[in-house]
């Protein structure tokens, strides 16, 4: 069974916490006497991370980790770019990892069209290579619309 953990980007001021810095806020006195979890911001309603097991999607984008691992042993985590070779169009690809809700797995996708689905990921694993992330390195997916290199 792969762990369950998530790292969240922040809108307004661009940057990570990742689910350790969640764990321990949480265990912090920030949360006594409530049920929410909060980090830096200017009005309270805009700090709150999360509020009764719910996001605030309207500052902070939720990615989960994959269980998976690139070719480094860096945890891929959804909102990740990754670059891949494929040994059968011996081609190199690069792209995104992203929860895909048709097949309920995490995909590699190509622009908008998905390259394979989570089961198929074994195929190239050993070359799966984490080079950015959507957030802070968006240029890395304007190359090629394809993906390829």
């Amino acid at each position: 069974m792969r762990e369950i953990k998530f790292r969240a980007w922040d809108l307004i001021e661009e940057k990570y916490y990742w689910w350790f810095q969640w764990m321990e806020y949480l265990i912090s006195p920030h949360m006594a006497g409530g049920n929410h979890m909060s980090f830096s911001g200017s009005r309270r309603e805009d700090r709150i991370l999360l509020t009764h097991g719910k996001a605030n999607t309207a500052r902070f984008v939720i990615e989960q980790y994959t269980g998976l691992e690139d070719k480094n042993g860096k945890e891929i985590y959804e909102g990740d770019i990754v670059s891949w070779y494929n040994p059968y169009s011996k081609k190199t690809y690069i792209g995104y990892v992203k929860w895909d809700d048709e097949w309920a797995g995490f995909g590699l996708f190509l622009g908008s069209s998905k390259y394979c689905e989570e089961s198929d990921w074994y195929k190239i694993i050993e070359s799966v290579e984490i080079i950015g992330n959507i957030h802070e390195n968006p240029e890395l997916l304007e190359d090629d619309d394809a993906g390829r290199t």
